[in-house]
């Protein structure tokens, strides 16, 4: 057929983590567009589905369907069972119109479908140019249901991503009179192929698909070439395949892929339902309430520490003010964030202002609250380290230790939030320098900013250095008990005992961090449940906590807190800052000994 008569419509439907995703666009143009064929001329229309799972692919002409129902890799489902598969295909079907007349003109429609989400299509008029030799009434010659017809596949698979242990299927549909027989061969080297037979990995279905087995031992990267031929006594077709096998750390799924189409401005931006709508609407709120809460839950032991000099004075109120800036920042990034996608929602899906229109992914690492989160989560991360590393030098070297001046804060905390700042760069570079394709939505979770080989750094970085912090605290407590068995003096009671007081209170903030960080993150991680958002919000709970915990044990801070607030800026600090009382019994404390 000439190029005049072809049209090709891309789906792209993607079933991730977070949902699933369908898009469409041609290949050609922005959208789908009629076409003036002239009478009796041979038409091919050809559809392309990108999904996962693999989608099937039917017509409909003047809104009623051509065909049945395609069955889809159902085989590969059983197979598989509980096994986690990438399972992305891309499937071809086409149509051809052998005879355009006044009957077979009109409205085609593809409709792509697969079993994780609705059907969408796309359509086009095919339509008969006028010439001054044809008759009004002209029509093709009508062919017998029975006339023999050579072979044309009509449904295939044209590629598939997958890991090696899974089952794959890979289709081939076609029509012809008699009806084709269809053999399946494998690449085997450069243009030579073996013909497959059904063996303990292959399995040729009765459809004319084939079903592919996996490999445990096969965990190589590559891909294998196959060849699908239709033949009956009229001729042959032939359609070629490959099969890509991904170990997990090969190929890198997005979970902000999301259904998409095309602007008559140009742009492409996300599609949701009203339902869904509602959805992230509610969550951002929750977000944003959860904004407000680390907020003020952390600014004001900041505010405490730095306006009392007092408070400044003293190493261990430095280091955990450093933790609550850390941990207020990324609060009040949730704030922001939550807010400034509400406003875009308000601005409706206008060019400048479109939560769902997709942008680069150096353009959402601008956004406000991406960089301060890019900051705020790995340095807090680090500052745990941090805590865990002091509390460890405070109980192994306690009157050293004590007499640690401020500055011993000042330049660990320097150190902790600079060193962030090497891979922030190197981050920054990365996403900078990265080819400027509009693939993420406005909204900009973070992940969005950052490469597909950069985010899983920037996660594992945050669990490995929280779950470094919690285990380094169980020797710290360890040593803790054996150093205060070791203390029989009376005049380093009062040391002791405020080394005894800042480590259990941290301890109790490095539990509240296994409990409402490192248990919920887990379960995030391995999906044990189907609604994972209440664990989302509960990440950051250890970070609202501290501040009770900071209250309950330290009274210099309890006292701080209701002087900010009531604004009584005079404080007796000298009955406030932390006393031993002498006249009680400590175990292991005896002023004869």
């Amino acid at each position: 057929p000439s190029d005049a008569s072809r049209n090709v419509a891309q789906f792209g439907c993607l079933s991730l983590s977070d949902g699933v995703s369908l898009s469409f666009h041609n290949k050609e143009e922005t959208y789908m567009k009629d076409r003036m064929v002239a009478f009796g001329e041979r038409v091919e229309l050809r559809c392309q589905a990108i999904g996962a799972p693999q989608a099937t692919i039917r017509w409909k002409h003047n809104g009623i369907f051509l065909d049945k129902a395609e069955t889809g890799d159902y085989q590969a489902l059983i197979e598989n069972g509980e096994m986690p598969v990438i399972g992305i295909g891309t499937t071809v079907s086409t149509l051809v119109i052998d005879c355009l007349d006044r009957k077979t003109a009109g409205h085609y429609t593809c409709v792509a479908e697969n079993r994780c989400s609705e059907a969408i299509e796309t359509s086009t008029i095919v339509a008969i140019k006028e010439t001054d030799g044809d008759s009004e009434f002209a029509s093709c010659p009508v062919q017998s249901d029975k006339a023999e017809v050579a072979p044309k596949i009509t449904f295939m698979t044209d590629s598939v991503l997958e890991r090696p242990e899974a089952t794959v299927v890979l289709f081939c549909r076609a029509v012809g009179y008699p009806r084709p027989t269809i053999e399946w061969f494998e690449e085997e080297s450069s243009d030579e192929y073996r013909r497959i037979i059904n063996d303990e990995r292959h399995l040729l279905l009765s459809n004319g698909d084939l079903m592919i087995r996996g490999q445990s031992n096969n965990a190589d990267s590559r891909s294998v070439g196959y060849k699908c031929i239709a033949t009956n006594n009229h001729g042959s077709d032939s359609m070629e395949t490959v099969l890509i096998y991904a170990t997990v750390g090969y190929f890198l799924l997005q979970s902000s892929m999301t259904l998409t189409r095309n602007r008559t401005d140009g742009l492409t931006e996300q599609i949701i339902s009203e339902e869904e709508l509602e959805n992230w609407i509610v969550s951002w709120i929750l977000y944003s309430i959860e904004g407000i809460i680390l907020t003020i839950t952390n600014f004001p032991i900041v505010l405490v520490v730095l306006f009392f000099a007092k408070l400044r004075q003293q190493k261990e109120f430095l280091i955990i003010a450093a933790l609550a800036f850390a941990d207020g920042v990324a609060g009040f990034a949730f704030l922001v964030a939550a807010v400034g996608r509400l406003i875009m929602v308000s601005k409706g899906t206008g060019k400048a202002l479109s939560t769902f229109v997709l942008t680069t992914r150096w353009r959402c690492f601008m956004t406000p609250w991406v960089l301060l989160w890019v900051w705020s989560q790995p340095t807090a991360a680090v500052m745990l380290v941090v805590i865990s590393l002091d509390r460890m030098l405070a109980v192994s070297l306690p009157l050293r230790y004590y007499f640690f001046t401020a500055r011993y804060a000042y330049r660990l905390v320097a150190f902790a939030y600079s060193i962030m700042l090497i891979p922030i760069i190197w981050w920054l570079v990365d996403s900078y320098t990265t080819e400027p394709i509009a693939e993420v939505p406005s909204y900009c979770f973070v992940g969005h900013n950052f490469t597909p080989t950069d985010h899983p750094y920037f996660s594992k970085f945050l669990l490995f250095a929280t779950v470094a912090s919690v285990i380094m605290y169980i020797p710290v407590l360890i040593m803790l008990k054996i150093t205060l068995a070791k203390n029989r003096t009376m005049e380093n009671a009062v040391k002791y005992e405020k080394m005894k007081r800042a480590t259990l209170a941290l301890g109790m903030s490095s539990f509240c961090t296994f409990i409402f960080y490192i248990v919920p993150m887990a379960v995030v991680t391995l999906k044990l449940f189907e609604n994972l958002n209440v664990f989302y919000l509960m990440l950051n709970f250890n970070a609202m906590f501290n501040i009770f915990i900071y209250i309950a044990r330290f009274k210099e801070i309890r006292v701080g807190i209701k002087a900010l607030f009531t604004c009584k800026f005079k404080v007796a600090w000298d009955t406030v800052l932390f006393n031993i009382n002498t006249n009680r019994v400590y175990p292991g404390l005896s002023p004869n000994n």
